[in-house]
């Protein structure tokens, strides 16, 4: 398989640091659960614990978790024993400012340690990291979560990761034989924009909750899985199991047009982070051929219609954590938010807004043009100054294939049809 992947480690200066919070105290993050009263409480309390954890390796960290008091209330449902329950809101909130992440690398870590299996389908210990956009300032406000006239109260879930702590795959059910601890969603619900759920039948809003794209039930077999190809949905196996009471350590890398998650556990070290998952997120300006060809290339398969209700999404202004965290199953620490502008060269784009490029770098060597109808000629240069690739006015230039071409930088020179040159670089990978 062709994957243009970049290096587990990525670096970021100071300034790009959006969240890091150690969970020492809860000055960071928006708590959603005191949007509501739950259990037999009489007033709003707070359905999470920060609490210092040690694993069997002996390895600890400051910590957070759902209450072992607020798990018996952590589900969908209305009620539980006459009492009402907290309805997805065990999650919380960072608000980082609008972010294009168009030309970024944005990059979430985090330390995450199950204390048991989940004998069904990991659904028990389940953690949801969201990119959310349109987040409102400030966080929901109270009484949002019953208000169903509200547009969007709770923002819009863009990409969003899933890890879950089911039983080992030797024990798996017959009819789930594909199904992983973790993998990657574009978006979600029944808006191409995203939304999360909320139910007409009990009256609230569910925040923690957003299912994949169409309304279905994320991670289940459905035709609308996305990536198609099965295996490569979700983790690949050999998949790394989450083992019972050990911290794992997790980094997901958002790319302009790539998701990867990798692992590792918590006493390694960053070099053996091990790839998880990837999912293709292609930009869709630039057109139907585009986003299948890029999807069919990183995956592939051979689709020939786009993902249900897919859409590319360049923003974000809020990062989300959710818990379903039954029986205090499920911890989370060290959780940083960070973001490498990409250098001008790598950008998936010329130097020129009048020409667009894509993608770039590229690992087969096939590029899309951007506005290729504006175009009276275009040539491509290696560094000793060369023609390697030229083509004229009248030509298809929406596709250019250079897989010819060795790996390395180039120079790219458009001539418009108004009569400006338009330069810039392109990088092809192995």
């Amino acid at each position: 398989m062709v994957l243009f992947l970049l290096p587990v480690s990525i670096s970021a200066s100071v300034d790009s640091v959006l969240v890091t919070d150690d969970f020492t105290d809860r000055s960071k993050f928006i708590d959603q659960s005191l949007l509501v009263i739950w259990g037999e409480n009489l007033e709003t309390k707070s359905c999470f614990e920060l609490v210092e954890r040690t694993d069997d390796q002996g390895e600890t960290h400051q910590s957070i978790g759902v209450s072992i008091q607020a798990s018996d209330y952590a589900t969908y449902l209305p009620e539980v024993n006459g009492n009402p329950t907290l309805r997805t809101t065990t999650c919380f909130d960072y608000e980082v400012g609008q972010t294009d992440r168009s030309d970024k690398i944005v990059k979430i870590e985090f330390d995450a340690l199950w204390t048991d299996y989940d004998t069904g389908y990991g659904e028990l210990g389940r953690i949801v990291v969201t990119l959310v956009d349109e987040y409102p300032e400030g966080g929901p406000q109270a009484g949002d979560i019953e208000d169903l006239e509200l547009e969007i109260p709770f923002g819009r879930p863009k990409y969003n990761i899933r890890l879950r702590n089911p039983q080992p795959v030797s024990e798996s059910h017959d009819q789930y034989i594909h199904r992983s601890p973790s993998f990657q969603l574009y978006g979600g619900g029944h808006d191409p924009e995203g939304e999360f759920e909320s139910s007409s039948d009990w009256g609230y809003w569910m925040p923690g909750f957003s299912s994949e794209a169409g309304g279905g039930a994320p991670g289940q077999p459905s035709a609308s899985d996305y990536p198609i190809n099965v295996a490569t949905k979700k983790s690949d196996k050999p998949w790394r199991w989450n083992e019972t009471n050990n911290w794992f350590h997790y980094t997901w890398i958002i790319e302009p047009e790539l998701m990867s998650l990798y692992m590792r556990s918590s006493a390694e070290e960053e070099d053996d982070n091990t790839l998880v998952s990837q999912m293709a997120i292609p930009r869709n300006d630039m057109g139907d051929d585009y986003v299948l060809d890029r999807i069919n290339e990183i995956h592939q398969t051979n689709i020939s219609e786009l993902p249900l209700m897919y859409n590319w999404f360049d923003t974000f202004n809020a990062v989300r954590v959710y818990f379903r965290g039954v029986n205090n199953m499920s911890f989370l620490a060290n959780f940083n938010v960070s973001f490498e502008e990409i250098n001008p060269v790598m950008a998936n784009k010329t130097s020129s807004p009048s020409l667009q490029l894509y993608p770039n770098p590229s690992p087969s060597g096939i590029y899309y043009v951007g506005n290729s109808n504006r175009l009276d000629s275009f040539q491509v240069f290696d560094m000793n100054g060369r023609i390697v690739y030229s083509i004229e006015k009248g030509a298809d230039a929406h596709r250019i294939n250079l897989s010819f071409l060795d790996a390395g930088m180039y120079v790219v020179q458009a001539v418009l049809e108004d009569g400006r040159i338009s330069k810039g670089k392109l990088i092809k990978t192995r």
